[in-house]
């Protein structure tokens, strides 16, 4: 499940910062270019407050600040030619432990998946820095995500609008974009096969003599 990565990847990235985090202070001093002073605050804040990831909107009781992961939306957009992906061979289907399966049709097709990484904080400023920190966390992981099959990951982002059916209104908030591609194969039923070919038939009692063997 691709929020299942994204979610791998957020609190990779926490942990990663709370074990070391002389390098949240290189992100925003070297990457954004923030004052020490600045940076410091963020740093301080930052340990004592490290983000919660969790699926879904926010909700009043939730713990913040916090990253919320939403699928805006899938869409299959990419079909292979007669949805055909390729046939089951045997290591294929030792490895889904079902030898039965050998020469049985794969369907293929490519989704898209949008989602959303809001970040909710109770301070505007923590929401702008924890959306950069979000967003760093994302392009930090692009190797774990490409390792799980996903490509064309790109990224984007907007400030969230105030609307009480997503967002508690003593809440701040920004929403980073995700979108990538993932292919997805469907093992079908086997299909009887003919194993023998001995003419081609073209009339009736008429046939073209070409052999072949099993």
């Amino acid at each position: 499940m691709i929020e299942r990565h994204i979610y791998t990847a957020l609190k990779n990235g926490i942990d990663e910062l709370e074990a070391h985090p002389l390098r949240l202070e290189r992100i925003f001093r070297d990457y954004y270019g923030l004052a020490q002073k600045e940076v410091d605050t963020i740093r301080t804040y930052f340990e004592a407050n490290p983000p919660s990831v969790i699926h879904n909107y926010a909700r009043e009781n939730s713990s913040f600040p916090l990253y919320a992961i939403i699928l805006q939306g899938a869409e299959e957009t990419t079909k292979v030619l007669g949805e055909y992906g390729g046939m089951v061979d045997f290591i294929e289907a030792q490895a889904i432990d079902d030898t039965s399966a050998v020469g049985a049709n794969i369907y293929g097709s490519i989704f898209t998946y949008n989602y959303e990484i809001i970040t909710y904080a109770k301070l505007p400023d923590v929401a702008l820095y924890y959306y950069y920190l979000a967003k760093y966390f994302m392009i930090r992981e692009r190797d774990y995500f490409i390792s799980q099959n996903l490509f064309d990951l790109t990224l984007g982002g907007s400030d969230l609008a105030p609307d009480a059916r997503y967002m508690p209104a003593y809440l701040f908030g920004r929403t980073l974009r995700f979108s990538c591609q993932c292919e997805m194969g469907v093992i079908g039923d086997v299909i009887p096969r003919g194993d023998k070919t001995s003419g081609i038939h073209i009339g009736v009692g008429v046939t073209v003599g070409v052999e072949s063997g099993e």
